[in-house]
């Protein structure tokens, strides 16, 4: 019986697994056309007129306004350098938004600008075109800026997205929250209108939604979906026409890493423990027919032990930029251990196969013989392998 129901439970959980793969495949291939959309509608409004802050400082010259007006809206357009043009307009819209009138188009503006900053624009873009052969060029700082753009997308991405989670949420909340949790000089960074999207118990059920990030696409799409419906209605209290690109961004992108999206899915790709007959096979060899079988076997429900003996498995034939100085030799190798580092069913051991104990169904590893290369400690059908050029797996229960 519990065999039976860690059966059914893992089949439950495949299948809301396959569930979630299959959504996100589908937010995958919306977001390039959403992110190049919404830098797009960024760049109309900046070719509109007025939109610079009456500050003496940007009346002294003329620069600022047409690095922002002109030469900014072309290169988020294009996708070429969307970092540091959002940053740009970043600051110049924080600008507006404090010496001026506070306006719901400023703060949203200044959201998706801050979100290009933090993460870049998407795969439609010349930076995104340009990176990989900016990564491996000898130009003078190209590694390094390319080394400082993936640091924003590992790090300051995902803080970035939990940040405007909570702040929409907190806009959403509106009125609910105390004033010691509000203060006055924060409630003009939020958007007024945010918090009549919905009716209040459903603003406070999406902001509570938003908050922890639980269906951060769902709570997106209905956010779209109402604020659209009373833009279209003509309410007084219609959001301004750049939520939507907002909301849209964010739902085709996700909540992030520090989310229970995350941890969900998550959970539901962790690979179920083997069964208390599953055979235990040991792959001798990290070429390509090993990583083949590795990564066959990885999906079964066996455990996998893979012998490497110096630890790489690929071999990029980047000569000229070696030449260059580029690229050190060590840097043309991928490690094993970093491609199977999320399987715990899969352990990679660095070392050479000095002996085979076939009474004792164990092997010798550098003259020792750990207790992981145990064919089986239980009876049950077990496997002892050297990987062959066509990478196929040998079937289960067959002889070593």
């Amino acid at each position: 019986m519990s065999s039976l129901s860690s059966h059914l439970r893992d089949e439950r959980r495949a299948q809301l697994a396959a569930l979630l793969d299959a959504s996100g495949t589908v937010l995958r291939l919306a977001a390039p056309v959403v992110d190049l959309l919404v830098r797009l509608s960024l760049s109309k409004a900046f070719f509109a007129p007025g939109m610079l802050p009456s500050s003496h400082l940007f009346a002294q010259t003329g620069w600022p306004t047409i690095i922002v007006q002109v030469a900014g809206p072309v290169l988020l357009a294009a996708g070429l350098w969307v970092r540091p043009v959002a940053l740009l307009m970043l600051v110049l819209t924080l600008l507006a938004q404090t010496s001026g009138p506070p306006q719901d188009e400023h703060l949203f503006w200044a959201a998706l600008f801050g979100w290009y900053a933090a993460q870049g624009a998407g795969p439609l873009s010349l930076d995104h075109l340009l990176a990989k052969g900016l990564g491996f060029s000898p130009l003078p700082l190209a590694g390094r800026a390319m080394a400082a753009a993936d640091w924003l997308d590992r790090w300051i991405g995902p803080l970035y997205r939990l940040a405007v989670r909570l702040w929409l949420a907190a806009a959403l909340a509106g009125d609910a929250l105390a004033p010691s949790m509000l203060p006055a000089t924060a409630s003009a960074m939020l958007p007024a209108t945010a918090s009549a999207m919905l009716p209040r118990p459903w603003a406070l059920l999406a902001a509570a939604l938003l908050g922890v990030g639980l269906g951060t696409p769902l709570v997106a799409a209905g956010l779209l979906v109402a604020g659209t419906s009373m833009a279209m209605a003509g309410t007084d209290h219609a959001m301004t026409i750049y939520a939507p690109p907002f909301l849209a961004l964010l739902g085709v992108s996700g909540a992030g890493r520090y989310s229970l999206d995350s941890l969900i899915a998550a959970r539901m790709h962790r690979p179920a423990p083997p069964a208390d007959d599953a055979p235990h096979i040991v792959i001798v060899g990290a070429g390509f027919g090993g990583m083949a079988c590795a990564a066959r076997l990885r999906r079964e429900r066996a455990q996998v032990t893979l012998i490497d003996r110096h630890n790489y498995h690929l071999f990029q034939p980047l000569l000229y930029q070696v030449a260059t100085a580029a690229l050190s030799p060590g840097d043309i190798a991928i490690p094993v251990r970093g491609v199977f580092r999320d399987h715990p069913r899969l352990r990679v051991l660095c070392g050479q196969v000095s002996g085979v104990d076939i009474a004792n169904r164990c092997i010798t590893v550098d003259g020792r013989r750990p207790p992981t290369m145990c064919w089986c400690s239980r009876p049950a059908p077990a496997t002892a392998i050297s990987a062959t050029r066509n990478g196929r797996p040998p079937r289960r229960g067959s002889n070593p």
